[in-house]
Parts: structure tokens; C-alpha cells; sequence
């Protein structure tokens, strides 16, 4: 969504009203081909918009709440969390699978290799609905689920023989887009009815400082107590945008999110800041899977992981999840079948 022009002066201040945003319900897994010190093996986070809300590793072996107000959800549906459970655990043994069958196809037989499944759906502010599920592996894209047209494509010579297969079976791709378009976007609705108070949309509110320096001014524009995290700020003198910087965006105690930002210019004209949230309508994965890493290990919340990731890669801004495969895993639970089976 985006939000009115908050017309900064140096004397007063205006802010529009904001309308109601677009919310998304995302996934995302990742399965490694081995132990590596402080990272599970396998994990399973789940957000409503930015907030984790249920969460699986190889280590705890259950679906559990990351957010308090998932906790309701068994008011609702007393067997949500053993369901979850099971699906989970199922997908951790096919994304097992799924890592030794790249590997053998790429020549890999040693090292740390990884697969990432993604998946989320978005209802946006206009009504519209947006969907995606797509895979990677050591990081690089490997295949992805284009719903409209009800097609795979491959990233890499390692994924087409799974795209010529997955193109044939045209009826999975139906149920994918379906679920998508119709039980991802029941689902998100449910978690915002759950978690309506802690994640309904806050519109920014807006300050201006500014300090002398001889014959400079310094303004210092905040935007704070918005939500979802997504802002973009801009200077603007005499309708043209002028250089300025960005600090990081920070959380807030109550879940709200704040950034600040400082324009290094002379202010004796006029000069305004617009902020206004992106519309995220389609996920863009391109650039994005470095980042994985290090927000995986802030979304666990383990220092160990933190620190590791830190080391390894810079996050930067990215819209991402992953797509469970209900069938899948429960068509190998009825089968009784211990070894587990690649997808690709």
C-alpha cells in the first residue's frame, strides 16, 4: 500500500490518513546435506506479513508457536499443531532426499549443500491475490512455479529433468495454484483474525529535527510506530529528490518498526519527505537467496546462528517463504514408507 505525502517542513508537519495494506502468509524451509555447528539441519519457519508465527527444527521435532497469539488456533482446531507436526516432519525427510539427488546430479559427493523451498500467497489492499513457490539449491534458484500459467521452469541444467516431469503431471500444478488462490489465502485470513490486534496495520507517525552547523542545516526526519516493517522515505526539494541517509530499520518493544535517516543539505528552501510502504505484488527472488542465511538465523533467534551468518553474507530487503506439500507427505505416511523419497 502507500502511504499519503507527510509534508515535512521546518515549521509544521501534515499526515494523510493510511489506507488498509496488503497481508501475506509465507514459508520457508531449508534442508542442509549435513550437521554444521549450531544450525538444525532442517528448519520450518512460517510468517503472517514480517512476524514469525509457527516454526519447526530437526532439533525440537514439533510445530511450534512462534508468536503468542498462534496459540489460539487450537480453540479453533484442537489438531492443528499434531498435523503440523507430521507434515513437517514429512517434508524434512523429502528435502533430505531432495539434496543427495541434486548433488548426485551436479557431480557433488562431499561438502555442505543445501536445498530451499519457498512458498507464500498475498492478499493485497486492491482485493487482488498473488502466489509463488519456488526452490533453490547452495543458494542459486532452481526451479519455479509459474501459477498462471501452470508451468515449471528451471534455473539450472540440474533441474530440468524435474521440470520436464512436473510439466507432465498437470494436475498437481492445478492443485498448487488452487491452493494458492484459495486455501493459502483461507489460512492467511484465519491468522489475521487470530493475530488481529498485533498485526494490524499502524500508520507512521512523522518528526523533523534539524541543527546548525555555520552556514548548513542538518535535518533529521523519523518515521516511527508503523507497521508492517516495509517503508520507503524520501527527501524532495522543489519536487526533485535529493540524496540522503538511510539508517536501518529497527523494531520496536510493542512490534511497531522505526527508521531514521539524516539529509546533509542546504534547507533554506522548502523541502519534503514522502514515506510510503512498497506493494510487494510479486516475490523476486533474483539476488535474494544470499540473504538466507543470515535472516534465517535472526528468525531462530539463536545467537550462535547470528553470529555465524553475520560472517558469511549481508541480508538485504526480500519477500520469501515456502509451500508445504500436504499431499506429498501424507501419501508417505500412509505408504508406511521409512526411506525417504526425492520429489525432483
Amino acid at each position: 500500500m502507500t502511504w499519503g505525502p507527510l509534508l515535512l517542513l521546518l515549521g509544521g508537519l501534515c499526515l494523510q490518513q493510511a489506507r488498509a495494506g496488503s497481508h501475506s502468509l509465507r514459508y520457508f524451509y531449508s534442508s542442509l546435506s549435513g550437521p554444521l555447528p549450531g544450525v538444525p539441519q532442517f528448519t520450518d519457519v512460517g510468517y503472517v506479513d514480517d512476524v514469525p508465527m509457527v516454526g519447526y527444527t530437526s532439533e525440537s521435532r514439533r510445530a511450534e508457536p512462534r508468536a503468542p497469539w498462534m496459540e489460539g488456533i487450537t480453540a479453533e482446531d484442537p489438531q492443528y499443531w499434531e498435523v503440523q507436526t507430521e507434515r513437517a516432519r514429512g517434508s524434512e525427510q523429502v528435502l533430505k532426499a531432495d539434496v543427495r539427488t541434486v548433488m548426485e546430479r551436479v557431480n557433488q559427493t562431499g561438502g555442505l549443500h543445501s536445498v530451499q523451498w519457498m512458498y507464500g500467497c498475498e492478499l493485497r489492499d486492491d482485493g487482488s491475490i498473488g502466489g509463488f513457490d519456488q526452490y533453490a539449491f547452495d543458494g542459486h534458484d532452481f526451479i519455479s512455479f509459474d501459477k498462471d500459467r501452470l508451468t515449471y521452469t528451471a534455473a539450472m541444467d540440474a533441474a530440468r529433468i524435474t521440470q520436464e516431469r512436473w510439466n507432465s503431471e498437470r494436475s498437481n500444478a492445478q492443485y498448487y495454484k488452487e491452493y494458492l488462490e484459495g486455501e493459502c489465502i483461507e489460512y492467511l485470513k484465519k491468522y489475521l483474525k487470530l493475530g488481529e490486534e498485533r498485526l494490524q496495520t499502524v500508520a507512521p507517525q512523522a518528526a523533523v529535527t534539524r541543527r546548525k552547523n555555520g552556514d548548513r542545516t542538518f535535518l533529521t526526519g523519523y518515521a516511527y510506530g508503523f507497521y508492517p516493517r516495509e517503508i520507503e522515505v524520501k527527501w524532495v526539494r522543489n519536487g526533485v529528490e535529493i540524496p540522503w541517509e538511510s539508517r536501518d530499520i529497527l523494531p520496536n518493544p510493542d512490534g511497531t518498526y522505526q527508521p531514521a535517516g539524516h539529509c546533509d543539505r542546504d534547507v533554506r528552501r522548502e523541502i519534503s519527505s514522502h514515506w510510503g510502504h512498497y506493494r510487494r505484488h510479486h516475490w523476486s527472488p533474483r539476488g535474494c537467496w544470499a540473504a538466507r542465511c543470515c535472516r534465517l538465523g535472526c528468525l531462530l533467534e539463536e545467537e550462535k546462528v547470528r553470529k555465524i551468518c553475520l560472517h558469511c553474507c549481508k541480508p538485504r530487503p526480500c519477500s520469501w517463504g515456502l509451500f508445504v506439500q500436504p499431499v506429498l507427505c501424507l501419501k508417505i505416511q500412509d505408504l508406511g514408507l521409512e526411506a525417504p523419497i526425492s520429489i525432483f
